[in-house]
């Protein structure tokens, strides 16, 4: 910091961080919170005592948003997946499903009744990011059939079983899934619907998508 506070041609102003290891909010999260603002506030003071500018400690994630008050030197925060939430912030205890605002709708392409239903997403729609809770490996939440588990993807195709599911799926249903990491799903689709009451309100183009060089 003090280097880059001597450096021609750049202005110190504060620093930022990810606390990316604090995920599920119980005991164990509040301490790492606790530890994280004990963490910063040294940083502050050795700062001070240098005689360097701290006017920005901005920081923060969509799991420990609403605890944001308890890191008390942060003065600008910056969640980014709680815009739509995914189905790890789900896993985490941050939102609840109702609190999803994106889905990716798919359409039931075969069906083996009772066992396994093929949907029309796979990697190149969902991404391989895969999400592993109670023994269970997924790739994502299916809202009309929650029961049913998101267990493999190819680029094209995503698999389902369906045998514990209470309704039947069948050909040419209309299934909406909630992917696992949004942040990456969101960078495979060029246009995003905005829907509300089953109409579609707005259409988004993501700007940002698929711009490494």
């Amino acid at each position: 910091a003090q280097q880059l506070d001597k450096t021609p041609g750049l202005k110190l102003l504060g620093v930022a961080f990810y606390p990316g290891h604090i995920k599920a909010l119980d005991d164990a999260g509040l301490k790492a919170i606790s530890a994280l603002d004990e963490t910063l506030s040294t940083v502050a003071s050795q700062f001070r005592e240098h005689g360097l500018p701290l006017e920005i400690v901005s920081g923060g994630s969509t799991p420990t948003l609403f605890h944001s008050h308890r890191v008390r030197s942060m003065n600008e925060i910056r969640p980014g997946t709680y815009i739509f939430n995914d189905r790890n912030t789900v896993a985490c205890g941050a939102c609840g499903w109702e609190d999803c605002a994106a889905a990716i709708l798919c359409t039931v392409v075969s069906v083996s009744p009772g066992s396994r239903a093929i949907i029309d997403g796979g990697s190149k729609t969902f991404s391989s990011d895969r999400l592993v809770t109670t023994g269970e490996a997924s790739y994502g939440y299916v809202v009309e059939a929650p029961e049913a588990v998101f267990y493999k993807l190819n680029e094209e195709h995503g698999f389902l079983d369906i045998s514990r599911c209470s309704r039947p799926i069948r050909v040419g249903d209309k299934l909406r899934v909630i992917p696992n990491h949004i942040c990456v799903a969101m960078n495979l689709h060029e246009t995003v619907y905005a829907i509300r009451k089953d109409e579609v309100e707005l259409e988004l183009r993501v700007e940002a998508r698929g711009k490494l060089r």
